[in-house]
């Protein structure tokens, strides 16, 4: 069965300063009575935390709500768009952008399959019709 996929009628990208992503983080700690913390790789496919904020009208909110509930099942694994890479342009060395044969630029195309963290989506109130919703998914390796 494949994975849910993050609605095209929702935003495609996290509102300006609603976007942070973390390390993946393999490592196991322990700290002796003395001295410092023993470190060991605990793993090699850790996940990558991701915590984004959207700026949702109505209308998109209702449809978050049901792509939470009845697509991912509650918050289970789904795909979405990287916040950071998805529709990018490609760039040189120089920072232009790379352009196909027309002219346009070739766009960088990065999916993530991701499941929602511990906590639930957290919808604040952002001024009638609009609300901001925040969650943390973690992206599988």
């Amino acid at each position: 069965m494949p994975y849910p996929v993050w609605p095209a009628e929702l935003p495609q990208y996290p509102s300006e300063n609603g976007y942070q992503r973390g390390a993946r983080d393999g490592r196991s700690f322990t700290k002796p009575q003395n001295g410092p913390p023993k470190i060991r790789r605990r793993t090699s496919a850790a996940v990558k935390p991701v915590s984004v904020t959207f700026r949702m009208d109505t209308n998109q909110l209702a449809r978050f709500e049901r792509f939470f509930e009845e697509d991912t099942g509650g918050g289970l694994m789904f795909v979405m768009p990287d916040a950071a890479f998805h529709g990018q342009p490609l760039l040189t060395e120089a920072g232009q952008p790379l352009l196909t044969e027309t002219g346009k630029p070739i766009l960088i195309s990065a999916w993530w399959l991701v499941v929602f963290d511990e906590e639930a989506p957290l919808v604040t109130d952002a001024g009638w019709p609009f609300y901001d919703v925040s969650f943390s998914v973690l992206v599988w390796p």
